[in-house]
């Protein structure tokens, strides 16, 4: 199976590089941050027990340059840069099946050449973000090494553009692909208490 996550208010709760991701930090805001975190671990805990599983940047921080933007913008670390929080995720849980796919859109004809790599900053996509997730969905899908029936959840914190994505991606006939809708604000500033629920193509849901 394979996960698309994104970053800017959804995973970032849970990276190691985001200086705002500490109970510290939502007790000062009032917020719950084992509580707030906890939806989310328990959603992936769910559906990648005993699996092997293959991890892609999900997140607009197709580049060096907009991971280093992102970050400065909105204070939450480095994602995809050498030593990031996809790599440290992908090292913390190898063990446990986890292995990272570094595949980006800026890549261009050379795969895997932008990671880390700040002479891929020339890139910059122009198109709308509800595109932009789209492009990301179907790359990723390129890279997913398989011709079995494999499973993709695609985590956003925006459930528009998770909604976009299953309307127009051009999704293979072996993925089953799946929509999981997490916005950590709405959990520690706004009430949210629902369990984290998963949307396929065909609109059915089940709770993670």
């Amino acid at each position: 199976m394979a996960i698309f996550a994104d970053y800017d208010g959804c995973w970032d709760v849970i990276s190691e590089t985001n200086p705002m991701g500490t109970e510290k930090a939502f007790k000062a805001c009032g917020a719950n941050y084992t509580f707030v975190k906890g939806i989310l671990e328990c959603a992936v805990a769910s559906i990648t027990h005993d699996k092997k599983v293959t991890l892609f940047m999900g997140s607009n921080r197709q580049s060096s340059r907009i991971d280093k933007v992102n970050k400065e913008k909105n204070r939450n670390g480095l994602a995809l840069s050498n030593n990031g929080a996809f790599e440290r995720w992908a090292d913390k849980y190898k063990t446990q099946g986890l292995s990272l796919n570094k595949a980006l859109l800026s890549d261009d004809d050379t795969s895997f050449s932008s990671w880390g790599n700040d002479s891929a900053f020339s890139w910059w996509f122009n198109g709308t973000d509800q595109d932009l997730k789209v492009r990301i969905a179907e790359n990723s899908f390129k890279h997913l090494d398989c011709t079995e029936k494999t499973d993709v959840f695609f985590f956003d914190d925006k459930s528009n553009l998770l909604e976009h994505i299953r309307q127009n991606a051009k999704i293979p006939e072996h993925i089953n692909l799946y929509t999981v809708h997490y916005d950590w604000y709405s959990y520690a500033l706004e009430g949210n208490t629902e369990p984290l629920t998963a949307k396929g193509v065909d609109g059915k849901q089940w709770q993670l």
